[in-house]
């Protein structure tokens, strides 16, 4: 009998060892479900989005910071976007080799069918991603550092 794969429109893609940790519905949920994963302290991120006067895993100005806080440690953020139909994947240094290889291992466990997208889409063809850089910018996506369509074979 063959395990079922599980399906994901967003992940978070380790820097260094390419490990691909699933998001079940949004990244910062994801995060406050296990904070300690991504080397966070619960009660401090719910103490942040107190003092910022907003609810506990709303997507605004606290959320913001917990995730570039991870950007900053060992993730790099992953998210399909269907107007677009491409991967953005979000990171906060240059792009270098390790990432980059480790961002190819990503499309090829997508490829293979060891993670699945969630909307299932067809990968007769590939992938196409844009990987965004934040760091020195203001804005959360930063400008896009490489645009990349990884070919099936």
């Amino acid at each position: 009998m063959t395990a079922k794969v599980q399906s994901y429109d967003a992940f978070f893609l380790h820097k260094k060892n390419g490990k691909v940790l699933p998001v079940k519905c949004r990244h910062i949920l994801t995060i406050l479900d296990s904070p300690t994963t991504y080397g966070l302290n619960k009660k401090k991120i719910i103490e942040e989005y107190i003092k910022n006067g907003e609810t506990v895993g709303s997507e605004g100005q606290t959320r913001n910071a917990v995730v570039l806080q991870i950007l900053k440690n060992d993730y790099s953020r992953i998210r399909y976007w269907q107007r677009n139909a491409l991967w953005r994947i979000q990171i906060y240094e240059e792009l270098n080799d390790v990432l980059r290889k480790n961002i190819l291992n990503f499309c090829q466990k997508l490829n293979d069918g060891s993670i699945r997208d969630g909307l299932q889409r067809s990968n007769a063809n590939g992938y196409q991603l844009e990987i965004h850089s934040t760091i020195d910018t203001t804005l959360f996506f930063g400008t896009i550092q490489e645009a990349i369509v990884f070919l099936s074979e």
